[in-house]
């Protein structure tokens, strides 16, 4: 099969030998502040995609991740491109509050909700989104769903947020997002008082159908 390769080199100091093949799991990291879990995502995004990444190295010369995916004809692109436009969308908008440290993630989520006509906010911490969430009550225009990623930076995530949203409001509906599914969280999002779970990568018809039965007062 033909595949498109993606190169990002730096020039830094580079990763010891000994831990190139430990990189990528999860919650492995180096960093004080960091959480170990973005190359986890990438990896299993890649593999998810029937992908893989190729890492070399030096010492105080820098480091070359390489990932390979394989490559589309462009009558399956325009297929997929075009993919759920004829899904039902949901009867009404809704208001919905979207959680996550990284923007990019953010701004893609928010779009594909955006053009299920559906109204979104932002947050990318915890102490805002409770902060946001109580504001929209005031006002008297109420978030319907929270969506709220697992992990967060200084460990205020989904599983701890989601505590003070049910005692702010027992009936709020919130979805836990992840791309690193193994979590007891994402396998049983009911008993930590979610309403449903969203695995990063997410498609559009994926999200289609969680917010159809959530705003119906489904679970999955």
């Amino acid at each position: 099969k033909d595949m498109v390769c993606v190169s990002i080199t730096d020039q830094g100091g580079g990763i010891p030998e000994a831990l190139i093949e430990k990189i990528f799991d999860p919650y492995f990291t180096t960093k004080a502040s960091g959480t170990g879990l973005g190359l986890a995502t990438v990896h299993r995004i890649i593999e998810k995609h029937d992908g893989f990444i190729n890492v070399k190295s030096q010492i105080d010369k820098g480091t070359s991740i390489s990932f390979y995916l394989n490559a589309i004809a462009d009558e399956y692109s325009d297929a997929i491109i075009n993919a759920g436009k004829n899904t039902v969308l949901p009867e009404s908008s809704a208001n919905i509050l979207v959680m996550d440290d990284e923007q990019m993630v953010i701004d893609i989520l928010s779009e594909l909700l955006k053009s299920m006509t559906h109204n979104v906010d932002s947050a990318t911490d915890g102490h805002t989104t409770i902060k946001k969430y109580i504001d929209a009550i005031e006002c008297g225009n109420p978030f319907d769903i929270v969506i709220m990623d697992l992990t967060m930076p200084g460990g205020f995530g989904g599983a701890e947020v989601i505590k003070e949203l049910l005692h702010i409001n027992p009936e709020v509906k919130a979805i836990v997002t992840s791309g690193y599914s193994t979590s007891n969280v994402m396998s049983e999002p009911l008993k930590y008082g979610f309403v449903g779970h969203l695995i990063k990568p997410f498609s559009l018809e994926c999200i289609k159908v969680l917010m159809r039965k959530v705003l119906a007062s489904k679970t999955l």
